[in-house]
């Protein structure tokens, strides 16, 4: 291998922990209690707006890790970062509906870090995410997330 190459690989290496040391995750999930169907997404921008219509007013529990540094996550009762929101200090944990969190299905969520709009864009997770699967128990039911810990 030349120097080259060598340096190159180094490079796409340091540049690929970094970028996944930096990236905030969040677990949104149809049960109560973060179980059932879920949806799982990786991001590193804060006042970008990420909806997720295949998931619309689904989502009733949630958990989030390694948010962007000062960034509060705040969930929306509609798509497109509009309508009723909840915000969160903490930079991860756990937030369930049926403890009184929130009061409605989520639609969309954003990371605020200057403000409330989504000034780095907005951001379709069902046309994006690339890891849909079917739970294996259910045959009837449409294209869905499951986790499995």
């Amino acid at each position: 291998m030349s120097n080259f190459q060598a340096l190159r690989v180094a490079f796409v290496a340091v540049t690929a922990t970094i970028m996944s040391a930096n990236a905030g995750h969040i677990y949104l999930f149809d049960g109560p209690n973060l179980n059932g169907y879920y949806m799982d997404w990786s991001f590193s921008e804060t006042q970008r707006c990420y909806s997720m219509p295949c998931f619309n007013d689904r989502a009733h529990s949630l958990k989030f890790r390694e948010l962007p540094e000062g960034g509060h996550l705040v969930l929306y009762e509609e798509s497109a970062c509009q309508g009723k929101h909840y915000k969160i200090a903490a930079s991860r944990g756990k937030v369930k509906y049926k403890d009184g969190a929130f009061e409605f299905g989520i639609s969309s969520f954003m990371i605020w870090s200057s403000g409330i709009y989504a000034t780095n864009g907005m951001v379709n997770i069902c046309e994006d995410h690339d890891r849909r699967r079917l739970n294996p128990n259910s045959t009837n039911i449409p294209v869905a997330w499951q986790l499995n810990e």
